[in-house]
C-alpha cells in the first residue's frame, strides 16, 4: 500500500491516512511517499511496516547505529537534529491544544534550548541481563524478532560507560547460574568521571562472577528487595551542578543528560524570577536538584518525594552544602500537601513520565500558590494536567522545551502556570507567620 505521511505521532511515528482511518508507521517522515504492510488493525487507528521509501524526506539522513530500529532506545536517528527540534517543538503544541485545550499556543511565550553535540550525552544506562543460548549478555530485546540482542556501545551513552559495558559482554557469563530479572545499572559523574554499578534485581548475584570488577568502576552495589547494598567503593556517587555538591544513592533519580541539567535549572531561574521572600513547596523533590539550587534566591524551600532513600540523598545533600533553608520530608505528595498547612507563593511539580495524581493537583490548587511551576519528560500527561489546572483557575503564562533526550521523540519541559481568576482575590496567605 502507498502512502503519504502527513503527520507525526507523540511517538515519532510518522502518520498517514488510508481507508478513512489513521495510520502510524515507525520510520517514517512527514512529506514522503511510502509503501507499507499493514500489521496491525484496530478500530480506530492501523500500524504499517515501511516496506519502501518511494519519495524520501529532504531531513533524512543514515542513521549510525548498527543497532538502530531494533534496540527500540532510538526512534529518530534517521532525523537530521534540527528537524528534530522542530518536530518536537510541533508535537508539544498538538498535544497542549488537543488534550490541553489551549488555544492559539503560538501566542505563548517560548523557547526551545537544542545540545551543542547530541550523542554520548546520557550518564546513566540500564542494560537487562539477558539470556542467549549459551551466555549471559547485557543488551535489550530485539523489537523486531523479540530474541536477545547484546549491545556493546550505545551512542547515546557516555564513553566510560561504553568501555564498562563492553568489558562485561566480554565475560563468558553462564545463564544458568541467574534468573532473568536482573538488570546492570551503569552511573558516572559528570563532576568528577568517577562510576558505578549497580546489579539489581530478586537475586542479582552475577557480580560474584566478576572477579576483577572492581578494576572497572569505582564502587558496586546491589539492590534488592532488601534495599541498597554496597559491595565496594564510595557510598555514593558526587555531582556537582553550578557549585551545590549532590551525593546520589544507586537509584535515586539524576537527569541523564548532565549538560541539558544545567540549562534545566537556568531556566527554572530565570522563569521564576525570585526576589528572596518566596516561599517555595517543591514536589517529587527526588534528592533537591532543583530545591537547593533555588534555596540562595528564596526564603525558604520545602521539598517533598516518596522514594525515602532519596529525601536521606536531599538531607545529606543541604547539610553538605551548609543550607539552611531547605527542608525534606519523605511522603507521597497527595498526602503531605493536604496535611501541610503552610502557604507557599510557588509550588514546582516534577512527576514521573505518569504525571500528576489528580489528588496531587487538588491539593496545589486548594493552596493558592501565586505560580505553579510544572516539569515534565511528557507532553500528553503534562497536557493532561494543565487541562485540569486550567479549570482550577490558573493560566498557562509560558513554556520552554529543552532537549534533554536527543534522537528520542521524548523532550523536557518547563511550563509556568499563574492564577487567573478573581476567585483568589481572598484569603491567599491563610499561614500567619508568613
Amino acid at each position: 500500500m502507498r502512502v503519504i505521511i502527513n503527520g507525526v505521532s507523540h511517538k515519532g511515528e510518522g502518520v498517514a491516512h488510508a481507508n478513512n482511518k489513521v495510520v502510524f508507521i515507525a520510520g517514517a517522515l512527514p512529506g514522503e511517499e511510502v509503501e507499507i504492510e499493514i500489521t496491525q488493525r484496530k478500530s480506530k487507528f492501523d500500524r504499517g511496516k515501511l516496506l519502501e521509501i518511494t519519495s524520501p524526506s529532504p531531513y533524512r539522513i543514515k542513521p549510525p547505529c548498527p543497532y538502530y530500529g531494533k534496540c527500540g532506545g532510538c526512534v529518530w536517528q534517521h532525523v537530521a537534529y534540527n528537524e528534530q527540534l522542530r518536530l518536537k517543538m510541533q508535537i508539544f503544541g498538538e498535544q497542549m491544544e488537543r488534550i490541553g485545550g489551549i488555544e492559539n499556543i503560538q501566542n505563548i511565550q517560548t523557547g526551545l534550548t537544542p545540545m551543542d553535540n547530541a550523542w554520548n550525552y546520557r550518564n546513566k544506562v540500564t542494560w537487562h541481563f539477558l539470556h542467549t543460548t549459551n551466555q549471559a549478555v547485557l543488551g535489550y530485546i530485539d523489537v523486531e524478532n523479540k530474541s536477545a540482542m547484546k549491545i556493546d556501545r550505545c551512542l547515546l551513552i557516555d564513553e566510560k560507560l561504553n568501555d564498562i559495558t563492553t568489558c562485561l559482554n566480554n565475560r563468558n557469563i553462564n545463564p544458568k547460574n541467574h534468573s532473568k530479572d536482573i538488570s546492570v545499572v551503569l552511573r558516572k559523574s559528570s563532576f568528577d568521571n568517577k562510576t558505578m554499578i549497580a546489579f539489581q534485581g530478586q537475586k542479582p548475584s552475577a557480580h560474584e562472577e566478576y572477579d576483577d570488577i572492581s578494576s572497572l568502576s569505582d564502587s558496586l552495589f546491589k539492590v534488592d528487595s532488601n534495599g541498597e547494598h554496597k559491595l565496594f567503593g564510595e557510598s555514593y556517587l558526587h555531582e556537582r551542578l553550578n557549585n551545590i555538591d549532590y551525593h546520589l544513592s544507586p537509584l535515586s533519580f539524576w537527569q541523564v543528560n548532565s549538560q541539558q541539567n544545567k540549562a534545566l535549572i537556568e531556566v527554572v531561574q530565570k522563569m521564576l524570577e525570585l526576589s528572596g521572600t518566596e516561599r517555595i513547596l517543591d514536589a517529587y523533590c527526588g534528592v533537591g536538584s532543583i530545591s537547593l539550587q533555588l534555596a540562595n534566591r528564596a526564603a525558604a524551600v520545602h521539598g517533598i518525594e516518596s522514594y525515602s532513600q532519596a529525601v536521606a540523598n536531599a538531607k545529606r545533600n543541604a547539610e553538605l552544602n551548609k543550607i539552611k533553608n531547605c527542608t525534606f520530608e519523605a511522603d507521597f505528595c497527595e498526602v503531605a500537601i493536604n496535611r501541610d498547612n503552610k502557604y507557599y507563593d510557588i509550588i514546582i511539580l516534577d512527576p514521573p513520565r505518569s504525571g500528576c495524581d489528580k489528588r496531587v493537583i487538588h491539593a496545589v490548587t486548594n493552596k493558592k500558590p501565586v505560580k505553579i511551576l510544572y516539569i515534565s519528560c511528557n507532553p500528553a500527561t503534562l497536557a493532561r494536567d494543565i487541562k485540569i489546572f486550567t479549570s482550577l483557575g490558573y493560566e498557562t503564562r509560558k513554556f520552554h522545551l529543552i532537549d534533554m533526550f536527543p534522537h528520542t521523540a521524548h523532550v523536557e519541559t518547563v511550563l509556568l502556570l499563574s492564577r487567573s481568576r478573581n476567585i483568589f482575590s481572598e484569603n491567599l496567605h491563610p499561614d500567619p507567620d508568613h
